[in-house]
């Protein structure tokens, strides 16, 4: 390509390719790349920039730390910017926020893949307002007006749907969050509100406890997470209700590590040993393998097990300040574990 073809938009990839190589390049030369954090992504979506549906929200993000993060590492759970902050309070081993924050590190999830799916991610533009937890998503335009609400406007231009309230499914009715571009869950027939007007309620009120605690006239320091309750662990296509506390059953999702260096996950006890269960460190980490939910569905897992820190055990974790423990009570692989610490059946 000859320099009277570039365009803008062709210059401006040039200036950015060579600015990052040009950091990257600094970072070699005084030999501390492999050991610096670098995060990159964009600043916005593309055909539906300044709006709230998904091709607006959604960017790329890339991380490189190879002392930390393996190549080709992929991480398909939900995050928010909002997040950073907290990751990179994480990587430099600051135990505990000095003020309260939202966003919640990622450090350690990216390596064991394990953080819950059905956290809700809010997102606001202009007066337009929108919550996504796990395959469904909530979002409320305040008036059909292009004048006033771009979302709107690209609702009309891309033949979205521009309903005062929508209710959309990203997983197609499937299990797995659709990224196809050519297969757009927010189209104008996808609005599912009226299908699935339970569903609309909850979300309706998720949204509601996050605009009530971020309102300029809500209590500082408010630290209410506004998520579904239940959450869910994986992506679903429709309402699905189990309740957290009372009658859940779980196995962990952590490895045990067991006796001469072994070490297995819950699967292996129901699949292949399930004498293991004689073991009360199995049965009380693997409840729901061993059948043993009646006496340990409500109380912590008394094995030692392995963390992409190392091995670990919900004692150790008991220790832990009340706000750390209230953190990572949050994602579930952590309550099915610790079930007593996070008071799950209270």
């Amino acid at each position: 390509m000859s320099r009277l073809e570039l365009t803008i938009e062709d210059l401006g990839s040039i200036w950015l390719d060579d600015s990052v190589g040009a950091i990257l390049q600094a970072l070699t030369d005084e030999d501390i790349l492999s050991n610096t954090l670098i995060i990159f992504q964009q600043d916005h979506g593309v055909e539906t920039k300044m709006a709230l549906y998904e091709n607006g929200n959604r960017i790329a993000q890339f991380i490189h730390y190879p002392d930390w993060i393996p190549a080709r590492t992929k991480y398909d759970i939900p995050v928010s910017t909002i997040d950073i902050a907290a990751t990179l309070l994480d990587f430099a081993e600051v135990d505990e926020s000095p003020y309260p924050m939202d966003g919640i590190s990622w450090k350690n999830d990216i390596l064991t893949g394990q953080n819950d799916y059905g956290r809700c991610l809010f997102f606001e533009m202009e007066k337009d307002r929108s919550v996504r937890c796990g395959c469904d998503k909530y979002l409320t335009i305040y008036e059909q007006d292009t004048a006033i609400s771009t979302t709107y406007q690209r609702s009309i231009r891309f033949d979205y749907s521009g309903d005062l309230t929508n209710l959309f499914d990203l997983c197609g009715g499937t299990d797995a969050y659709i990224t196809d571009s050519g297969d757009n869950q927010e189209g104008a027939d996808l609005n599912l509100v009226d299908d699935f007007p339970v569903t609309a309620e909850d979300m309706a009120k998720v949204l509601q406890c996050h605009l009530d605690r971020t309102s300029h006239s809500a209590d500082p320091g408010n630290i209410t997470m506004c998520d579904l309750n239940p959450l869910t662990d994986s992506p679903t296509s429709g309402p699905v209700t189990e309740s957290p506390t009372s009658g859940i059953c779980a196995d962990s999702t952590f490895f045990i590590e067991y006796e001469m260096d072994t070490s297995f996950p819950c699967d292996f006890v129901s699949g292949f040993a399930p004498c293991l269960c004689d073991d009360p460190k199995v049965s009380s980490h693997c409840s729901l393998s061993c059948g043993s939910c009646s006496e340990y569905a409500c109380v912590d897992s008394t094995a030692d097990f392995m963390t992409s820190e190392g091995n670990g055990n919900c004692a150790l974790f008991s220790t832990f300040s009340p706000g750390l423990i209230q953190r990572y009570c949050e994602f579930n692989y952590v309550r099915n574990t610790c079930r007593g610490t996070c008071g799950v059946c209270n």
